[in-house]
Parts: structure tokens; sequence; C-alpha cells
């Protein structure tokens, strides 16, 4: 099974790493080797060219991640959605990361303005504001 990992900001290593200039708080890369050393695993990622510690990474443990969303539109079937979600840093301090869905695959009203909805990659909880 792939393994999938969210980068988290991190920077600092007990080994030196490749520069994370080119990584991208809050985006989901694929891992494609590991390397587990006496003090530090790093990670080889899908397209990015570096070793990167991974404990600047969070896991994404189920093919499809759930993620709380803010949304000024209603989800709609067949249609994609920008969307917010708030999103940890090393610091303990939370910051919001703006993506777009894939196209919406099912909705359900749940009540007022939350709505249960999911692509091919995520389930969704949307808040309308």
């Amino acid at each position: 099974m792939k393994k999938f990992v969210r980068y988290n900001g991190g920077t600092q290593s007990y080994y030196s790493c490749s520069d994370p200039k080119n990584l991208v708080i809050g985006k989901e890369y694929e891992v494609t080797s590991i390397n587990v050393r006496n003090w530090q695993t790093d990670y080889t990622l899908k397209g990015i060219n570096g070793n990167f510690n991974s404990v600047w990474f969070d896991d994404i443990l189920s093919e499809k991640e759930t993620v709380m969303a803010f949304s000024s539109a209603v989800p709609k079937i067949g249609e994609k959605i920008a969307y917010q979600f708030v999103h940890p840093n090393q610091n303990e301090t939370f910051f919001l990361i703006n993506e777009n869905t894939e196209k919406i695959e099912k909705v359900k009203h749940i009540i007022n303005n939350i709505y249960l909805a999911n692509d091919s990659k995520k389930i969704y909880i949307f808040q309308v504001i």
C-alpha cells in the first residue's frame, strides 16, 4: 500500500537533509522510500528531489482522509469546490490552508449549514459560511 504524508512545516533534523524550500505546508506527498537511521528516519518523495526528515510530515492514515472544511458554497455533485481547513504547525499555532476538491461524487445535507461530501480522494465535512 502506498504511504502518503502531509508536510507540517518542519525544518529541523539531527542529520543533514535536503532543503525543504520546494515543500508546501499542508500539501500531501507520496513517500517512495524510507531510510531508517539511528536517530532519524528520512523520506524520499515522489516528484521531489532529496531526502527529508520524517518528523516534518504527518501521516495520512487511511486511503480516504476526512477533512473538516469551510466553504462559501454548498457542495454539488459533479462540481469542484474551493475550501479552507485549519492546519497546525510545529509551533502549536494554526493557520488556514486553501485547497480545491476533486469533482464531488456524493453530498448529504446533515443540518443547517453542515454537509457531508466526498470526492475520489477525501471525505469532507463542510461548514458553509
